[in-house]
């Protein structure tokens, strides 16, 4: 049964890019929203891919592969899309590479708004969208928008305002950005290789991005492309409120732990009406490229300080590890030597007779 789709007027007037997997409860959620937006997808300019679970990690740790019903959703949902199934895992990053190809491959495209799985939005996203790519437009300092809300920088502008972005979720790229970083995503596809995504070598992605003055906050394509767009002196930003909510519980780099930690359980507050600055002046504009490089180095140098921290903690575990480890040994020598020193003890007790029979040297009764 082919799905309704939300019908308007006008629809949204730059190609849009889902990308799924192997999830489909996330995967009807999300895609279920993206159909019922009040200012809906055009079809002739949507691409769906799905990566595939054949070498995926999903398949190393024994999960069911259910593509197929993520492929069977996908096409209810927008039967008229350009959709790419892989059967063979390619990784979030040749995946992620694969669609921005597609959506861009009309040079007349401004823009591109990307989706994945993980993501739910509101019925007016796209709307919201719009009239932040329009606000967008003229400051090429901005390259990358979107309404997720997710604010994490220490700044009290307000909830209507526009903060520097935390994550690249549901966000719209421009073109001329896409293709002025494409040296740095090439190169750390490169050395991603065709080895699986989640097994990338992670010194061989920092010690590459190094070499091109480029200090990275992890290695996934998110932070390369992260990292690109302070290299460049742009910036990345987001509304101050929520028009969607993360629902990536379990996946690629979240489990429920982390997901619970990060504060994603949180039940959403109301939102207010949308409401966007009439422009973004020079100024502005300045303070948001800043205020990215500000952000990320923050961001940066908080994960370096978990990292230690989380070193600082396994290394004690190690050493008490150790401390029990040397007991148990000492232990175990001295039971073993006891055990091993027993027959000898015995057959010291043992003398052969003239006879050729053996018998007992000590006296009857002693033990």
């Amino acid at each position: 049964m082919v799905r309704s789709v939300a019908k308007s007027e006008h629809v949204f007037a730059y190609p849009v890019g889902i990308l799924l997997f192997n999830r489909p409860e996330y995967a009807e959620k999300v895609l279920a929203s993206l159909a019922a937006q009040t200012v809906p997808i055009d079809s002739d300019q949507l691409t769906i891919i799905r990566d595939g679970y054949q070498g995926s990690r999903d398949e190393s740790l024994g999960r069911p592969d259910r593509t197929a019903e993520v492929d069977r959703l996908a096409r209810e949902y927008f039967p008229d899309a350009q959709h790419v199934s892989h059967d063979s895992n390619i990784g979030i990053a040749r995946a992620f590479d694969e669609l921005e190809r597609h959506v861009f491959r009309n040079p007349r495209n401004p823009w591109g708004a990307f989706f994945e799985e993980d993501f739910l939005v509101d019925a007016d996203y796209l709307d919201v969208m719009t009239r932040l790519i329009t606000l967008a437009d003229p400051r090429p300092e901005i390259v990358q928008v979107n309404a997720t809300g997710d604010v994490q920088c220490e700044l009290s502008r307000g909830e209507k305002s526009l903060y520097p972005a935390a994550h690249s979720w549901a966000f719209a790229l421009r073109r001329t950005h896409w293709s002025e970083r494409a040296s740095i995503v090439s190169d750390y596809l490169r050395v991603v290789g065709d080895a699986p995504y989640w097994l990338r070598d992670d010194r061989r992605v920092l010690m590459t991005m190094a070499h091109r003055g480029i200090q990275l906050a992890g290695t996934s394509q998110d932070a390369v492309k992260t990292a690109a767009v302070l290299a460049h002196g742009r910036a990345s930003i987001v509304t101050g409120v929520a028009h969607g909510e993360y629902i990536g519980r379990i996946g690629e780099h979240f489990v429920e732990s982390s997901f619970e930690r990060l504060g994603f359980e949180d039940k959403r507050r109301a939102r207010p009406r949308a409401t966007l600055p009439a422009a973004i002046s020079d100024t502005f504009a300045r303070d948001l490229v800043k205020e990215t490089v500000v952000y990320r180095t923050e961001q940066a140098v908080n994960i370096m300080l978990d990292d230690k921290e989380h070193l600082s903690s396994s290394l004690e575990h190690a050493e008490r590890i150790s401390d029990d480890l040397r007991q148990q040994i000492t232990h175990i020598r001295s039971s073993l030597s006891w055990r091993l020193a027993a027959p000898v003890r015995w057959l010291g007790r043992i003398r052969p007779s003239r006879g050729g029979t053996s018998h007992s040297s000590t006296k009857q009764g002693e033990g």
